[in-house]
């Protein structure tokens, strides 16, 4: 185990693109892969070349994540359209739509985005479908949760790709207590920028709806936050990993728990455990407090 550990380790140093990648998982971490475990995937995987001439198309891996996050769904009975929509539709839905080059798409409830993403996809591959490297097509979208618009605006990088998004849950504010409840949830992403620079993007986006940081726990338009980074650990100034109070915190916890409920938080214990013993605190999903503007 350790020998795979030191393997990966080379590979990302001597491809800065692959940073976080191949390391997220420790092999020699018996409490998450026995011997038994680790011997039976190398049979497996040992079995198919996953090189990217001998895949159907280099996304592939992305392809299973998204495969994955789906019998996830399916196992938690989420409604249709509140955790995961198929991919199938989405595309389904491009297809119909049939945006050419040059076209402008409107999405007036875009919610995360994910049908102004597949309308760049479909016209990407059209002739004349790209522009400088870029989709010719431009894309608006509205969206009232600014929770969900930042998801929206991270499916447009090319560099960034959302896996699952949590429900949103109530939560009396933290702080000062002459403020409005707070609507939190969770979303997963997969990515190969740096945290230090995945961090910097999400107080971007902060700045573009206003985020004016005058006050400790005080009032604010937006605020993204870095829980965890596989299972990097860092005490920096900036960037603490992970989030500090995280094990700790239900409006946190059980979002979190609804899309990766056996993530090992490092130093801190499995999420779906974590939230077990924290209890919800008066945490409310949104849905259920009679609120209809969702």
């Amino acid at each position: 185990e350790e020998a795979l550990d030191k393997a990966f380790a080379t590979i990302e140093a001597n491809n800065p693109e692959l940073q976080h990648v191949l390391t997220a998982t420790q092999y020699g971490d018996k409490r998450v892969l026995s011997d038994a475990t680790l011997q039976r995937l190398l049979r497996h995987f040992n079995q198919y070349k996953l090189g990217n001439d001998d895949l159907y198309k280099a996304d592939m891996l992305g392809d299973a994540y998204e495969y994955l996050i789906k019998q996830f769904a399916d196992d938690a009975g989420k409604k249709g359209g509140e955790f995961y929509t198929p991919k199938a539709v989405v595309q389904l839905v491009g297809e119909l739509i049939d945006p050419q080059p040059g076209h402008s798409v409107y999405d007036p409830t875009c919610g995360s985005g994910g049908m102004l993403v597949e309308s760049a996809h479909h016209v990407s591959n059209l002739p004349n479908g790209t522009l400088m490297g870029k989709p010719n097509v431009l894309l608006y979208g509205q969206e009232k949760n600014l929770g969900t618009w930042a998801i929206a605006k991270l499916k447009q990088r090319s560099d960034i790709r959302s896996l699952a998004c949590s429900g949103i849950y109530l939560s009396a504010p933290m702080g000062p207590p002459d403020q409005p409840d707070f609507l939190n949830a969770v979303c997963g992403l997969l990515t190969r920028l740096p945290a230090a620079d995945l961090l910097t993007v999400l107080h971007e986006l902060e700045a573009q709806r206003g985020r004016r940081r005058s006050q400790r726990w005080g009032p604010r338009t937006l605020d993204l936050d870095l829980l965890v980074y596989g299972r990097e650990l860092s005490d920096d100034a900036e960037l603490r990993l992970p989030h500090p109070g995280v094990h700790e915190r239900s409006f946190v916890l059980y979002p979190l728990a609804e899309i990766a409920p056996a993530l090992e938080i490092p130093g801190r214990g499995r999420v779906s455990q974590l939230a077990a013993a924290c209890g919800l605190q008066g945490l409310q999903r949104y849905a259920d407090t009679g609120d209809s503007d969702t």
